[in-house]
């Protein structure tokens, strides 16, 4: 496992942004001093921007009302009946669904996190059965988390299931053990089918491990204002670089190389 600290970033960064490099996306949609993506890439960073927004998304979310529910005396009375939970996307925010582990789950809580992360009024032991979407997504994470897959970084792995047309996506991601570290590699996306039984491929988002560690920086050097990774499987910024910078809760420098060996930086923004 690689640990980086922010604070020896700040130097190298400097430097790279006096160069000026193609922007993920550009505060209030200009690129100021970036150099415009090459148009045959845009999709492709586009696709990761929205990919990787979701994935925190719901990904936040469910931490939130996890959260939430276990502060409650009659949450924390819930835990023994907890087989899972699923994830669905309503107006303003995203909906986390605690379902039971029972043969034929049901609903026992529920919560919808707003867009700024407001929580709405929790739900528990609700009536409404769980729909034949919501099964199987239950199915693809339990499938998806079946599988074996390097690299492996983390002890726990949570994971966020994704509708994707007629299937589904869904990422496994090494757990955030440590205040302050936060995990950029390790992560794996696996594509599975609309029953949620098979998977149709698979991909990881980097050979190793790597950790990014806020110090909290110095009196001397002040605070980071970006951090900076290489990335070799792709030649854009992928939705883990977008997701990992909204948690770093600073821009992101993604070193690629495109066709022909040429070495480009992205400037990814939470």
């Amino acid at each position: 496992m690689r640990r980086i600290h922010l604070t020896l970033l700040v130097a190298a960064l400097t430097a790279l942004l006096a160069t000026g490099s193609p922007a993920l996306h550009a505060q209030d949609g200009k690129p100021a001093v970036f150099a415009p993506a090459p148009e045959a890439l845009r999709p492709a960073v586009a696709e990761a921007e929205a990919w990787g927004r979701r994935i925190y998304l719901h990904d936040r979310a469910a931490w939130l009302v996890t959260d939430a529910l276990f502060d409650t005396r009659k949450g924390k009375a819930l835990m023994p009946r907890l087989g899972g939970w699923v994830t669905e996307e309503v107006d303003g925010g995203v909906r986390v669904i605690f379902v039971s582990n029972d043969a034929t789950p049901v609903r026992v809580y529920e919560q919808v996190m707003l867009n700024d992360e407001r929580l709405e009024d929790g739900v528990f032991e609700s009536a409404e059965p769980l729909t034949a979407e919501h099964l199987a997504q239950l199915r693809a994470r339990e499938t998806a988390g079946s599988q074996s897959f390097k690299p492996a970084c983390a002890e726990r792995y949570n994971a966020v299931s994704l509708k994707d047309g007629d299937g589904w996506r869904v990422y496994l991601m090494p757990g955030f053990s440590k205040v302050g570290v936060i995990p950029t590699g390790g992560y794996h996306r696996f594509d599975i089918d609309p029953s949620g039984r098979q998977v149709a491929a698979q991909r990881a988002f980097s050979r190793g491990c790597l950790d990014i560690e806020d110090d909290g920086g110095d009196s001397e050097r002040g605070r980071p204002v970006m951090t900076m990774v290489t990335h070799s499987l792709d030649p854009t910024p992928t939705e883990v670089h977008v997701f990992t910078s909204f948690h770093l809760k600073l821009p992101t420098a993604v070193m690629t190389s495109v066709e022909g060996g040429k070495p480009m930086t992205w400037f990814v923004q939470r």
